[in-house]
């Protein structure tokens, strides 16, 4: 079986149970709610914010396991700093990972019948920015990832088509980043939208092209 199969599904898989749960399932007051407003529909909507958290949260990290498959391919791929970059891409998008466990625990607090409604929202609050400042983590290690594939390609295979898929990665990177530091501005909406979507597809372009690149690799 090819190697990279795993990875591959992780990112594919991962992203397309990710947006499906967390932005269509998952409840929401809409993009301009408040806090508060969020909390009262997830309240209103427990079973559904429970499947579609549970599942979406998995797929999440398991997109980000793929991700940190990848960038230890890369890490052995270079070496010197190229390699070190990679290392630590991989390194944060591990700690992203054990952030969306706490975050998990947190939503199983709010979610809870029994827990009061002001500690609910206080602790939705403490979710909410931990959800925030791991897309900034994510991100970085995106750029840095991207870039270091990047890089690989342009001095090696120069595929035309995967050297747009690895700028695309560095480009969500940083779209990701900037999305974090706009959050609470008139212009979030939109561009958090864009920041996001960009990610998912480079993430599920990713996914098939790495699992299509390793079947030619092993045929040749």
């Amino acid at each position: 079986m090819n190697s990279r199969f795993l990875p591959s599904a992780l990112l594919s898989v991962g992203v397309v149970l990710m947006v499906i749960m967390w932005w269509f399932v998952f409840p929401s007051a809409g993009s301009d709610a408040t806090i508060s407003e969020d909390l009262a529909e997830i309240l209103d909507n427990t079973g559904r914010a429970i499947t579609a958290g549970v599942i979406g949260t998995l797929a999440f990290i398991s997109l980000l396991i793929g991700w940190s498959f990848l960038a230890r391919f890369m890490a052995d791929a270079t070496d010197g700093i190229l390699s070190q970059i990679a290392e630590l891409g991989r390194i944060l998008l591990l700690l992203c990972a054990a952030v969306l466990v706490v975050n998990s625990g947190l939503m199983t607090v709010v979610m809870d019948s029994s827990t009061e409604l002001a500690r609910a929202e206080a602790i939705f609050s403490v979710a909410d920015a931990m959800g925030e400042a791991m897309g900034m983590f994510w991100g970085l290690a995106l750029f840095f990832v991207g870039s270091v594939a990047l890089y690989v390609e342009i001095n090696g295979e120069k595929d035309k088509i995967a050297t747009v898929v690895r700028a695309a990665i560095a480009i969500g990177g940083v779209l990701m980043f900037i999305e974090y530091f706009l959050a609470g501005s008139n212009g979030n909406t939109a561009f958090s939208a864009v920041a996001w979507m960009w990610v998912a597809i480079v993430t599920l372009l990713t996914g098939i092209g790495f699992y299509i690149r390793g079947r030619e690799q092993s045929k040749s």
